[in-house]
């Protein structure tokens, strides 16, 4: 059997990592295969609602869930894993369900972060913000 599978790692070091997992998968199940299509990131929001009305959509892709995930599965190609995945999933994965059920999970959780001038900080009387409204706030201080 052979999958295709579009994923965002259009260049190094992704594009190689991506393409090592699915020779590693391979290694491990003979009997699969990848055809793997790195794409640009900017590209799948167009390409893979077009590939979902075709005969001929990926087998797996990257998704960031959300609505875009939720206008997905109303094409009725994409597999609903909730009794694949039950009790694996934590509250991560649930920006890849709809209606209470599972259609992607994530394969990394990251954090994100901020740099500030603690100049500017300073001289506009903006403390370090440790929730949203606070960095809300901080943000509507600096811009006056």
């Amino acid at each position: 059997m052979t999958l295709t599978w579009w994923h965002n790692g259009s260049s190094e070091p992704l594009k190689s990592l991506w393409q090592q997992v699915a020779d590693d998968y391979h290694a491990a199940h003979p009997n699969v295969s990848f055809k793997v299509e790195p794409i640009q990131n900017e590209q799948f929001q167009t390409k893979v609602p077009l590939a979902l009305q075709s005969d001929d959509p990926p087998d797996i892709y990257q998704q960031w869930g959300g609505g875009n995930l939720a206008s997905q599965i109303t094409s009725g190609k994409v597999m609903d894993i909730t009794d694949q995945t039950k009790g694996l999933l934590g509250p991560v994965a649930e920006g890849w369900q709809v209606e209470g059920k599972q259609y992607g999970l994530p394969y990394v959780r990251h954090a994100v972060g901020f740099w500030y001038r603690k100049d500017l900080f300073t001289q506009a009387g903006v403390t370090v913000p440790t929730t949203m409204d606070e960095l809300t706030a901080a943000g509507a201080k600096l811009r006056a």
